[in-house]
């Protein structure tokens, strides 16, 4: 397995990763410890004269806690960050600098630690095990384990380099994080020279919302949820599509006749989608949309410590009393759904796991480890992300995988190393003309294990079909580096 490795050789080497002790200033750590050890006495002295008022007392013990630190920041060696096969992807600097960056597609994911004291991504949520050493004013940061392949991450990146747009592929049952590359458009989001380019990034619009967790319109993806709340509600699946259904048409104008789901999935009939959530009423579908994880239905789980939270910031914008027209909108895709893309992950995730079975809740980091001490590694905890979306599944998982497998397979997604793969573009219209496109998959393989991903682009003026060979890529790459199992 690429996970087997021997603990005791691989501490031994991430302490060489992270760089021998005498490295650090011995002269800049002791001029630190007499400041301190100066600032304790000082105002211990002047509190125990009654100089100090006791209302003041918090804040001189803050003020000291802070230049601790400070100093003990100053003097560690930022910890390294590792890949699942111990790969380095950061080389670390000088006591009190950050590490360099090795790879500009783990730019968004690693994130920033500026000179004032900016931190985004893994350095932002990891940093008290990244940027303060274990020995007070020596040492370095512990080493973050992901569960990211190198590879795989610089080819999700190479896809969709020079976009706006994400791609990501997951172990949909553990919830580990095999890729999750973002790109921000022409301009690379290069971390090691923010400062330099930050005039520069200031002036691309929305450059630093990262597209993995930007709000989108999600198109015809949703249409999986819409056939999960026409299913569980009795709906007629079969549909005469003759045209434009109040106002809404089909992609071209095309007219299909007589649908079932299977056709309509494959078609993407906007048509059949929008009369299907009509029928569906809105306080069904209110409910449906809550166990697929809409965030205004039900509270948003956390999901990928690194973006602390929001990377489910999803709003379906259906209230009781809604308009049926917002809601025949929101059948197939657009009106006020707003997804992000790592939502729309685990939704095609659920395709591919047994029907009582969780998605597993999306991480980046495996364990930490500390290279001061001799301890185990600290384990990551995960849990479900959205057990909920599961309750009734049933027929319904089996009847929505025949349908998403016929549109796997007219894409071209379909391998002889996959025992299934499921699968839906969408394309939304924004109102500026332009379109935000995505692609969903997810597949078992021939051993059982079970995989999704997800890729996305916006202000485009083309199709999700632009998609369709870059997942087509990233299926035979994951394949081909046996980063799957």
């Amino acid at each position: 397995s690429n996970r087997a490795f021997d603990h005791k050789r691989k501490r031994g080497e991430l302490k060489m990763l992270n760089l021998p002790r005498k490295y650090f200033s011995r002269r800049a750590f002791l001029g630190a410890a007499a400041a301190v050890g100066l600032a304790a006495t000082t105002g211990k002295f002047f509190q125990q004269a009654g100089a100090v008022p006791s209302a003041e007392k918090e804040n001189i013990e803050n003020w000291r806690t802070k230049f601790t630190k400070e100093a003990q920041r100053s003097q560690t060696i930022e910890g390294a960050i590792v890949d699942r096969n111990g790969e380095p992807l950061t080389e670390p600097g000088d006591p009190g600098t950050p590490a360099k960056v090795l790879d500009i597609s783990y730019g968004s994911l690693i994130g920033l630690r500026t000179a004032g004291g900016e931190l985004t991504g893994l350095r932002k949520t990891y940093q008290e095990e990244l940027v303060y050493s274990t020995l007070p004013g020596k040492g370095a940061g512990r080493t973050l384990h992901l569960t990211i392949d190198s590879e795989l991450q610089k080819v999700a990146y190479s896809l969709i380099a020079g976009t706006r747009g994400t791609c990501a592929v997951m172990n949909a049952r553990t919830g580990s994080m095999l890729a999750c590359a973002t790109s921000r458009g022409t301009l690379e989001f290069d971390v090691n020279h923010y400062a330099e380019l930050y005039d520069v990034y200031k002036r691309e619009p929305n450059f630093f919302a990262d597209p993995l967790i930007t709000p989108m319109a999600p198109g015809s993806v949703m249409k999986l949820i819409t056939a999960s709340a026409m299913l569980k509600n009795g709906v007629d699946m079969t549909y005469y599509d003759d045209g434009p259904y109040h106002g809404i048409s089909n992609y071209g104008k095309k007219r299909y006749g007589k649908l079932e789901l299977n056709s309509a999935v494959v078609h993407s009939s906007n048509t059949y989608f929008a009369h299907g959530a009509e029928m569906v009423g809105t306080s069904n579908f209110l409910k449906e949309a809550g166990q697929w994880g809409f965030a205004d239905v039900v509270p948003a789980p956390t999901v990928i410590p690194s973006y602390e939270g929001t990377a489910l910031k999803s709003s379906l914008g259906l209230q009781a009393d809604s308009s049926e027209a917002n809601l025949r909108q929101i059948g197939f895709g657009q009106g006020s759904a707003l997804v992000t893309p790592i939502q729309v992950l685990l939704w095609y995730g659920a395709l591919a796991l047994n029907n009582d079975e969780a998605v597993g809740a999306p991480h980046i980091v495996d364990y930490i480890e500390d290279p001061n001490t001799v301890e185990d590694a600290k384990y990551i905890e995960t849990r479900p992300a959205l057990p909920a979306m599961f309750a009734g599944y049933g027929k319904t998982q089996e009847t929505l995988r025949a349908a998403f497998a016929g549109a796997a397979e007219a894409y071209k997604l379909k391998n002889d190393k996959l025992k299934a793969i499921y699968a839906k573009t969408g394309t939304a219209t924004q109102p500026d003309g332009k379109n935000t496109v995505l692609l969903a998959f997810s597949f078992i393989t021939l051993s059982g294990g079970s995989y999704a991903g997800v890729v996305s682009c916006s202000n485009t003026e083309k199709t999700s079909a632009i998609l369709k060979p870059i997942a087509r890529s990233l299926i035979k790459t994951a394949l081909e580096l046996e980063v799957i199992e």
